[in-house]
């Protein structure tokens, strides 16, 4: 649905771009190492979710990652959680059953997973099948074309379960995430398949186009770091409270996207999170009047 616009329309040039996100100077510089060894578990990330010209390098950092992961010990299925942009929404948590096409192929649904949440009595208010906010929605289509190289380069398959997060209520988040923790651990153990979560997510926007303007733009490139750096600690430390606190005074677009994440993982069994990579438009585009952050984390 977005090809063409947050990233290339056809196979080869989106193939060409993403390998150039890996080269970036902002990016890891190199392409993943195919044949590591590692085998920790990866439960979460955060990955930003802007057009490939601006976020992609620093998405690269988190599939680079991924892909560095032992072939039988990388992730079977995504849980992606997306930023609800449009207001769309009948449910808390709005869940899609479509596979999703990019151009370089169809991401399938794991429709088992997706409908174990969908079914399950504890959250049925909140969470349910809802198609509508996912129709307009970019932060979730745009993680697949990056999952789908990477698995690409091992040979492997994936799956993914499509969630934009539409709420802002911290107790039916806590009621979600346990409950989800729960349908995972089982799902687990049940299908013998490795589930890690994808917070999509941009960080601070900063300019009169966004509203936020706490700071004169000759201040922006140095306050943008201390300013989304505070916020980033309180995410790798899981401390979710003082992430909440701080983020009401910022304009992250996936704050409960991530708290989402955190509040699941957490009870998955992640214990530390990791900064990959953080920087912001303005290192791309050399203009600080208008800005937006990314960063990249993953948990273990």
């Amino acid at each position: 649905m977005f090809a063409g616009k947050f990233y290339e329309e056809d196979k080869k040039s989106l193939n060409n771009q993403i390998e150039t996100c890996f080269y970036s100077k902002l990016g890891p510089q190199d392409m993943p190492k195919l044949t590591s060894k590692k085998t920790t578990k990866i439960f979460g990330a955060v990955s930003p979710h802007a057009g490939y010209y601006y976020s992609g390098a620093g998405m690269a950092f988190v599939y680079k990652e991924i892909a560095e992961i032992e072939k039988r010990a990388m992730p079977d299925v995504f849980i992606i959680l997306g930023t609800n942009h449009t207001g769309m929404n009948n449910f808390d948590f709005s869940l899609s059953l479509e596979d999703f096409e990019t151009p370089l192929g169809i991401a399938e649904n794991e429709k088992s997973l997706t409908e174990l949440i969908i079914q399950n009595k504890n959250i049925e208010i909140l969470a349910n099948r809802d198609e509508a906010p996912h129709l307009q929605e970019h932060s979730i289509e745009v993680q697949l074309p990056f999952i789908q190289f990477i698995y690409n380069l091992k040979n492997k398959n994936f799956t993914f379960v499509p969630i934009i997060v539409c709420s802002n209520d911290l107790d039916k988040i806590k009621k979600f995430s346990e409950t989800l923790s729960e349908i995972i651990k089982k799902y687990e153990l049940e299908n013998k398949k490795k589930v890690m979560i994808i917070a999509s997510s941009d960080m601070t926007h900063y300019g009169l186009s966004y509203g936020f303007l706490p700071f004169s733009s000759k201040e922006a490139k140095e306050r943008m770091i201390t300013l989304d750096g505070n916020a980033i600690q309180s995410i790798l430390k899981c401390d979710i409270k003082n992430f909440h606190e701080k983020a009401k005074n910022m304009t992250i677009c996936g704050t409960f996207t991530i708290i989402t994440m955190l509040e699941t993982i957490r009870k998955l069994g992640a214990k530390k999170g990791f900064l990959l990579k953080y920087y912001n438009s303005g290192d791309i585009t050399k203009d600080y009047g208008s800005v937006v952050g990314y960063a990249s984390m993953i948990f273990k």
